[in-house]
């Protein structure tokens, strides 16, 4: 492959990337929404299946994330190797804030779906 493919390539990851990251947030905000909205009402049996697709869900996209960078690493070898004028060095805070993000907003939402009542502040609007 050329400079140019490669580069090419590297911008279709980091796009990859970044839609992914994006759907998993906008999944997560969904699941709070409905979790506020019908948790409550809801077995716990439905909250735990919920929770258990959640879940799998946020693993299968952070697997997917953890794919794309791992292919974006090595296609930044391959440029590197090739002595390419145009600099490929990453930035590690992204990617790390990035993977505590979804980690921890993975078990955050999951808390909210399994105990809905942690929104109730116990006041009753008329």
């Amino acid at each position: 492959m050329t400079e140019i493919d490669l580069f090419t390539a590297l911008g279709n990851v980091s796009e990859s990337i970044n839609s992914q990251f994006e759907f998993w947030i906008a999944t997560s905000f969904a699941v709070v929404i409905a979790s506020y909205t019908a948790g409550p009402n809801l077995t716990k049996y439905v909250r735990a299946g919920a929770a258990l697709l959640y879940i799998m869900a946020s693993t299968i996209f952070f697997i997917r994330i953890l794919d794309s960078i791992d292919l974006a690493g090595r296609i930044a070898q391959e440029l590197d190797a090739m002595d390419s004028i145009l600099g490929t060095e990453a930035i590690p805070l992204a990617s790390t804030l990035r993977t505590f993000l979804m980690l921890s907003g993975t078990l955050l939402v999951t808390g909210l779906i399994v105990w809905p009542r942690i929104f109730q502040t116990g006041r009753k609007d008329h």
